[in-house]
Formats: structure tokens, C-alpha cells, sequence
């Protein structure tokens, strides 16, 4: 009768916990010297390369594809956001000025003092006139 190779190095430890860190080092030790091989680490290259290319070609799928649908697309949408926050900021800016004493606040302050004069004109206007006497009967 043959024997199982695997159960007898098993076996051999006594305690299966024994068998299972024994079994568990030496497949960590063989894995970690794939992976700093040579060949290994050259057809990671290669196929990090190749997806890398594979993306760059879906998106520009993507993008045409949009385009076709005469949807937008991320960089549309990325432009947009930019000329809305240089719009935001110029909007900004303007109204800091305005409140400031800009153009329109010299205005009204401008509108206000024709105003006050032109009150004082109808006082004085008033006072020059000649006063009508009332008739006593």
C-alpha cells in the first residue's frame, strides 16, 4: 500500500499547529523569492505598462463616446468650474469695491448732498418771497 507523502510529514510534527507555522514559513519564503525575482518583477512591468495603456485608451473611448452623445465630459466640466470660481472671484471683487466707496456709493452720496442743497435753496427761496398781508375788515 503507498503511503501519502504529505501525511506522513504531517504526522511527523506531532502537532498540527507545528505542521501549519512550518508550512506557512517555508511557502512565505518561496513566495517572497518570486517575488523579487528577476522575471517576475520584469512581467509586473509589462503588464502595469499595459494596463496603464489600456486606460488611457478607454478614456479617450469614454470621452469621444460623450462627445458623440453630445454629452460632457470631465474635462468640460472641470472648465466650467473654473471659469464659475474666476467669475465668483471678479463678482468678489466688485462688490468689495461698491461697498468700499466704489462708483455707485460716490452716487448716492453725490445725489444726496443735490438733495440737501437743493432744500436749502427752497428755504432761502421762502424767505425772500414778500409776505402777502392778510386784509382786516
Amino acid at each position: 500500500m503507498a503511503t501519502n507523502p504529505f501525511l506522513q510529514w504531517f504526522q511527523s510534527f506531532g502537532q498540527p499547529a507545528e505542521a501549519v507555522k512550518s508550512f506557512e514559513e517555508w511557502l512565505a519564503g518561496q513566495l517572497d523569492k518570486v517575488a523579487r525575482s528577476e522575471a517576475f518583477l520584469g512581467q509586473m512591468g509589462q503588464v502595469l505598462g499595459q494596463s496603464f495603456q489600456m486606460k488611457a485608451q478607454m478614456d479617450r473611448l469614454m470621452e469621444q463616446s460623450l462627445r458623440n452623445l453630445r454629452l460632457p465630459t470631465q474635462g468640460d466640466v472641470e472648465g466650467l468650474h473654473k471659469r464659475l470660481d474666476a467669475l465668483e472671484r471678479r463678482l468678489d471683487d466688485i462688490e468689495g469695491r461698491v461697498g468700499t466707496g466704489g462708483p455707485d456709493a460716490r452716487l448716492d452720496a453725490l445725489v444726496d448732498r443735490i438733495e440737501e442743497v437743493a432744500a436749502e435753496v427752497d428755504k432761502l427761496q421762502a424767505r425772500s418771497q414778500p409776505r402777502k398781508k392778510t386784509q382786516e375788515s
